[in-house]
């Protein structure tokens, strides 16, 4: 079942919104979905007076996504999906750059077993020839 406006205008929880912008406004059930999401079927049937079993699906469109409530577990189909921007990554030093670095970290004393000890942890970034913006911890490159 698609719950429509008069049904959705019932609910308590955006009566501010229905006497404000009108049953038929999409923020009323915008306001549906996001209250409604996380809860039981049987908080909406409980609501609005309804006797809910098993197998009822209620559908809630909403201009932010859809909501189907069924007794089993809720679904929320999202109308814009978002991806999380992506982890920048560190720009490289030219050839030329890295290998004068490394030349200089040969000989130097505290290289052990291929690695900086000075340097401490990788997320610092320090101690890193290959890397453009890498700094030596004392101060070689």
């Amino acid at each position: 079942m698609i719950l429509a406006p008069e049904h959705l205008a019932r609910l308590r929880i955006c009566a501010t919104i229905v006497a404000a912008k009108g049953a038929d406004s999409p923020y009323v059930a915008d306001c549906v979905v996001r209250a409604y999401q996380g809860r039981h079927l049987s908080d909406l049937c409980r609501d609005l007076g309804w006797t809910c079993g098993d197998g009822d699906v209620v559908t809630i469109m909403g201009g932010i996504g859809t909501l189907r409530l069924a007794y089993h577990g809720n679904r929320f189909e999202p109308v814009v999906t978002t991806r999380s921007p992506s982890v920048p990554q560190p720009r490289p030093a030219d050839d030329a750059m890295r290998e004068q670095r490394e030349a200089l970290c040969r000989r130097c004393e505290n290289l052990v077993d291929g690695r900086c000890r000075l340097a401490g942890c990788g997320c610092a970034g320090l101690g890193r020839p290959d890397r453009r913006y890498s700094r030596c911890p004392i101060g070689s490159w």
